[in-house]
């Protein structure tokens, strides 16, 4: 029986988010992934909350700039609504925020290059980190 996987992508570039979401499904495809992904995605947290605070992600992709925002800042909001890990896409050297994300509670660090080159890496790290383990 196929497996779910629901996504919430907050990025102000509308083609980011596009990218992303159809190469992690071209991802999902070629490697014959028994997985629905259900993408989600949002240009900001307002948005986002308005537009999906009653679903449950399984994982919260957030863009570090957002406009005048930044991510990382928005975390501990994202938190109090859902309970998912939270990774930062971001296209500074995760070096530069890896401290702060680390205080914030952040999953991990993606750089928006490498998910926007192959969404394989994406896919593989996303279906590692959110599914549970198979009994």
């Amino acid at each position: 029986m196929p497996g779910a996987l629901t996504i919430l992508h907050i990025d102000d570039d509308p083609d980011t988010r596009f990218l992303a979401r159809e190469l992690l499904a071209e991802a999902a495809a070629a490697r014959g992934e028994k997985v629905d992904i259900r993408w989600l995605d949002a240009p900001g947290v307002e948005e986002a909350l308005a537009q999906h605070q009653d679903l449950h992600p399984d994982a919260i992709l957030l863009d570090n700039l957002l406009g005048s925002e930044e991510g990382v800042s928005l975390v501990p909001r994202l938190r109090r609504i859902w309970s998912c890990p939270v990774w930062i896409l971001t296209g500074l050297s995760p070096e530069a925020i890896e401290e702060r994300c680390r205080l914030c509670g952040v999953a991990g660090i993606i750089p928006k290059n490498a998910i926007l080159q192959d969404g394989a890496h994406l896919l593989a790290f996303l279906l590692g980190q959110c599914r549970p383990p198979k009994n």
